[in-house]
């Protein structure tokens, strides 16, 4: 944890649904009051609690996960945390998405910074997963961002997202089936062999069909 310049927000409200949301930043809009999103706060530079001076809007109650294993796409609320949506997918069909391993980041943040995972290179990062995305607006107004609909602010999302162009509510993401089976390996070291074991890591990696690892 970050001991640096601890900040004790004016408030905390946590919504439960979108409308509550829009009434949050139509509070901070009439009282000139900043807001600040905060979804898992997994932030070494605890972005996600403000300085002091904001209302922290804490999205913790909204973490449903539904999955469609028809069209295998899941619908996942921005308060979510990867270790709960890891479980909801595969309780839910058997699927996964290619999000990081630690089970206490929140998927908005994790997701809108790019999303790196163990299966990234087979399945992409989180935003090429992403097929859409619900955002209440800086204005207070809710909107829809995808490639059809306002593609530019979906674009933007994909990677700029993080405490900008407003507060996303609402993610759809394409689902893959992971393997069966996954292999694990352990190299040992001294530091000065470094270079070496590095090199032999690349010409190992570099000899996998590609897409694998």
């Amino acid at each position: 944890w970050n001991l640096r310049n601890i900040a004790t927000p004016l408030a905390i409200f946590s919504p439960e649904n979108k409308d509550q949301i829009q009434t949050a930043v139509q509070c901070s809009i009439s009282t000139k009051v900043p807001i600040v999103p905060k979804c898992g706060g997994h932030s070494y530079e605890k972005y996600s609690f403000g300085t002091g001076k904001e209302i922290i809007v804490d999205l913790h109650k909204m973490d449903k996960v539904i999955v469609d294993a028809e069209t295998q796409t899941a619908t996942v609320q921005a308060g979510a945390l990867l270790g709960h949506v890891y479980y909801q997918l595969f309780h839910q069909g058997g699927f996964a998405v290619p999000a990081g391993s630690c089970p206490t980041v929140g998927v908005s943040g994790h997701t809108l910074g790019g999303g790196y995972g163990f299966s990234s290179r087979k399945h992409g990062f989180m935003v090429d997963n992403l097929l859409q995305a619900d955002i209440v607006l800086p204005n207070g107004n809710a909107t829809t961002a995808s490639d059809s609909s306002n593609s530019d602010l979906f674009w933007a999302l994909r990677g700029a997202g993080t405490g900008n162009f407003g507060i996303v509510t609402e993610f759809k993401f394409k689902l893959f089936k992971p393997p069966t089976t996954v292999t694990r390996l352990k190299f040992h070291y001294e530091f000065e062999q470094f270079e070496e074991a590095f090199k032999y890591f690349q010409k190992w990696a570099a000899s996998n069909p590609d897409p694998s690892i």
